[in-house]
């Protein structure tokens, strides 16, 4: 009997230390994890999530919190290129991390998106990703596009492309385009309004140069558009009119690089 009580008292003892390792290996919320979820669940309400969404009837308590979470991203954002072995894999991984189920799904866009380059002699890195707000139903989105670099041995925020203003609201997918012009990286931008029964379409080409960010090419109000893009070039096949039946409402349009943009 006492041995059968030391066998049980045994096997207790290595089920307790096993749960001890699984706990270690298991990795806890991050403070940023934490900070992130608590405040994007205040301005972004969801279906299942009781008491969510309590700030969007103040509209500058919900801007200050929407610029709260915009700052703990650029901040993991630095922490990551900062760390003595960059990597884009870790700045992706990280921003996914942070942000956790407060994402849209990937059929909506492919942020986080990165990529390096080097510009003026620096080392440089676009990187691309949304906030949500508003609710699960039709997300109010905020559309980053950044650009960062090495100065002095340390990384920083250079310049910001005004995407926030431009895609509010929509689906954003970034590509990187070959530049037309010597001394510059361009990068193309698009996305479909959310909730829009037109499926309306909108793009932007970004042009940085190290110090700026301009837009070389816009379009909007494109009629249930599917892309198609490439290093060189953009392929367009819209409606002219909407839920319209008459011959060659359908249109086909391939867009190549310029030195002044897509033409």
């Amino acid at each position: 009997m006492r041995k059968a009580s030391n066998i049980l008292l045994v096997a207790l003892a290595l089920v307790a230390m096993a749960g001890a390792q699984d706990a270690r290996i298991v990795p806890q919320e991050s403070e940023a994890q934490r900070r992130y979820s608590e405040l994007n669940r205040q301005i972004y309400a969801r279906h299942l999530d009781i008491g969510s969404g309590g700030l969007n009837f103040s509209r500058d308590k919900a801007r200050e919190a929407m610029e709260k979470l915009h700052s703990i991203l650029s901040s993991e954002i630095l922490h990551a290129l900062n760390r003595p072995e960059i990597s884009t894999t870790a700045v992706t991984q990280r921003l996914a991390s942070v942000q956790g189920e407060f994402r849209l799904p990937s059929d909506m866009t492919n942020v986080p998106f990165v990529e390096p380059f080097q510009m003026i002699g620096l080392p440089s890195m676009a990187v691309a990703y949304v906030i949500l707000e508003g609710g699960d139903g039709i997300p109010k989105t905020q559309a980053h596009l950044e650009f960062y670099d090495r100065l002095n041995g340390s990384w920083r925020l250079a310049a910001s492309a005004p995407s926030r203003e431009d895609f509010e609201g929509c689906e954003f997918f970034v590509s990187r385009m070959k530049s037309g012009m010597t001394g510059e990286r361009w990068f193309l931008a698009y996305g479909m309004t959310i909730g829009d029964t037109g499926a309306r379409v909108k793009l932007r080409l970004y042009s940085y140069d190290g110090l700026n960010v301009r837009t070389i090419y816009s379009r909007d109000g494109l009629i249930r558009c599917l892309l198609k893009v490439s290093e060189n070039s953009v392929t367009l096949d819209y409606d002219r009119k909407y839920q319209s039946l008459e011959p060659g409402n359908r249109v086909h349009e391939v867009l190549r690089i310029t030195s002044r943009g897509l033409e």
